[in-house]
């Protein structure tokens, strides 16, 4: 293999593991969103609803919780990587601490 071929093959490992942790960094904040909102519905939705919703709410929060925090992480080293804009990267971990905030407060009133 030549030098030129090894270059291009290391070119095209950076890009793919640029794309996959981006993707797994996306994918975790979808995650972290749609299980604040399953837990805002639990207090807006009908008492049928909110009762199922209730029962699964705790390892919900758990899990929120910890994806928020992986997530805080990730988007703080992204920009260092070189993988993500710096802008991009504080919008992200800025509304990851914001979902880890909220579900920390719901966790210490549930209780």
């Amino acid at each position: 293999m030549s030098n030129r071929q090894m270059e291009n093959w290391r070119q095209d490992g950076l890009y793919f593991l640029q794309g996959l942790t981006l993707t797994a960094v996306f994918f975790g904040a979808v995650v972290a969103g749609l299980g604040l909102l399953i837990l805002l519905l639990s207090a807006v939705s009908p008492s049928s609803l909110r009762d199922a919703i209730q029962r699964i709410s705790h390892p919900i929060q758990i899990a929120v919780l910890a994806i928020s925090l992986v997530e805080v992480i990730a988007w703080n080293l992204l920009p260092l990587a070189g993988f993500a804009p710096q802008r991009l990267a504080r919008r992200m971990a800025i509304g990851m601490a914001a979902i880890m905030l909220f579900i920390t407060v719901s966790l210490l009133f549930s209780l």
